[in-house]
């Protein structure tokens, strides 16, 4: 097929915090995910995650859910639950969760993960990414669609830096593969550790991809 051939360049975006902008290690244990060129407006701070989970929680939780008119979410669902009781601590948060979508939108889906405990120090790039490390085939119906993608993928971090039990939990736009790229860069990424509570623990990271279209030979 035509798409095997077709190379996709990749923006990569490191959040430990809300997706506002192309950034790396932002800090803050929440973060907001939603269709491209959407606007967050708040997250709960790390004190709130905090209180939100019983205490000495590790892990991460996922909730899917739908944005209104009003910028709030509503009909939030756990997909993703690593700890006991992390899923709803997450969804007890959702109201502290507000988004803007782009004008015209079609798709008023929305992730929030939240992660425990909150990190002091957010995690790095053990090794910084260069231009060109992350270049990629398109699936069939990415090359199809003719748009750029956009997909997230909740990780643990391990006490040492190591990302395992990865999980791509939002694309936009959905069902065009983008979280298959996404995968194919996991083993690859190396982070040092982050240090919640001023020492190395289990908790979760979100690693951003957004895939633009290269031509042959050129890197991002």
């Amino acid at each position: 097929m035509r798409g095997s051939s077709l190379a996709l360049a990749v923006a990569l975006v490191l959040t430990a915090g809300a997706a506002r902008a192309q950034s790396l290690g932002q800090p803050g244990a929440a973060s907001l995910f939603g269709p491209q060129h959407s606007k967050v407006l708040t997250v709960p701070n790390d004190f709130e995650v905090a209180a939100a989970a019983p205490a000495k929680a590790q892990g991460s939780a996922v909730v899917h859910c739908k944005v209104g008119a009003d910028n709030n979410l509503s009909a939030c669902e756990v997909t993703l639950e690593r700890g006991a009781g992390l899923g709803a601590a997450l969804i007890s948060l959702a109201p502290k969760f507000r988004l803007r979508l782009p004008e015209g939108a079609g798709n008023n889906d929305a992730v929030i993960t939240a992660s425990w405990p909150p990190a002091d120090v957010g995690p790095d790039w053990a090794v910084p990414p260069k231009p060109g490390d992350f270049m990629t085939t398109a699936t069939d119906a990415a090359w199809k669609s003719g748009m750029d993608g956009y997909a997230v993928m909740n990780c643990l971090e391990g006490t040492g830096g190591t990302l395992y039990r990865w999980a791509v939990v939002y694309q936009d736009p959905a069902g065009k593969g983008y979280g298959t790229m996404l995968r194919r860069f996991a083993a690859y990424l190396r982070l040092e550790r982050a240090l919640p509570s001023g020492k190395p623990v289990v908790t979760g990271v979100n690693i951003d991809f957004h895939f633009t279209k290269a031509a042959p030979g050129e890197t991002f």
